[in-house]
């Protein structure tokens, strides 16, 4: 079977178990690798590998720095830094209809989250409503 027909068959073998089994991103995740390792035994499926996901995680990490060197060369108003926390912020302002303040502080703090504490927006007093970015 290919990984698509994988997927289809745990899906269906979901459907003969008694339990009920909730999945979603509120839900925590452990019982779910439980219920699929118990699949997978029940299917006599190879073990996971060590190397499983490392690839696509050092890919990850490797355009998350190249990404990190920009913004951290391109701070301040009307740089690259400021433009991805001034679209975050719009994001969470319009989603979920945060203020300003609180979407832009947001948006700062997942940016440093993600690329490192080094990632600041400095205040210049002239920005509209939406690009008020704050000092982190």
């Amino acid at each position: 079977m290919n990984s698509a027909e994988h997927v289809m068959d745990f899906l269906a073998w979901l459907t003969t178990r008694k339990e009920v089994s909730n999945f979603g991103s509120n839900i925590n995740a452990a019982p779910a690798v439980q219920i699929f390792e118990e699949y997978a035994k029940f299917k006599k499926l190879p073990e996971i590998s060590e190397n499983y996901g490392k690839e696509d995680y050092n890919e990850f990490a490797e355009a998350r720095d190249i990404m990190r060197e920009h913004f951290l060369a391109e701070q301040g108003t009307g740089g690259i830094t400021s433009a991805y926390v001034s679209n975050i912020a719009m994001y969470l302002f319009d989603r979920i209809s945060l203020s300003n303040e609180t979407a832009n502080e947001l948006a700062v703090g997942l940016m440093q989250l993600i690329f490192g504490d080094e990632i600041t927006i400095t205040k210049t007093g002239n920005q509209g409503p939406m690009e008020e970015a704050i000092d982190a």
